[in-house]
């Protein structure tokens, strides 16, 4: 989720924490195995920029907006989530991956784009 993680980092410096959740849908089918990822607010508010992405799959429920930020709904139960799958963000210095100084060039990029 490395557009997740950037969003994650937007929201950490303007006073927002999140948990990034990530679930997984699965039916008596193994074709039919999706994960999917979002985050969710301290206060339980879900914000899902990628729900659209299966808008072309019959099988899921589909979230029918690019951008989603509400209260879990049926879209997001259907993903089964165990809490192993369910982290704090702390932010893009803590991610420990080989892409993290790509995703702070992308970052600053943003962010001056931005002009905030």
């Amino acid at each position: 989720m490395r557009c997740g993680d950037l969003l994650a980092q937007f929201l950490l410096d303007n006073g927002i924490e999140t948990y990034y959740v990530r679930g997984d849908y699965r039916d008596n089918s193994p074709e039919n195995t999706q994960s999917h990822a979002w985050l969710v607010t301290y206060n339980q508010i879900i914000i899902d920029i990628t729900g659209d992405q299966f808008r072309l799959l019959p099988h899921l429920l589909n979230c029918g907006e690019s951008v989603y930020v509400g209260s879990e709904g049926s879209f997001h139960r259907q993903f089964g989530v165990e809490e192993r799958d369910v982290h704090k963000n702390f932010g893009l210095d803590h991610l420990g991956c080989a892409s993290q100084p790509r995703l702070h060039r992308l970052y600053r990029t943003i962010i001056r784009h931005l002009q905030i």
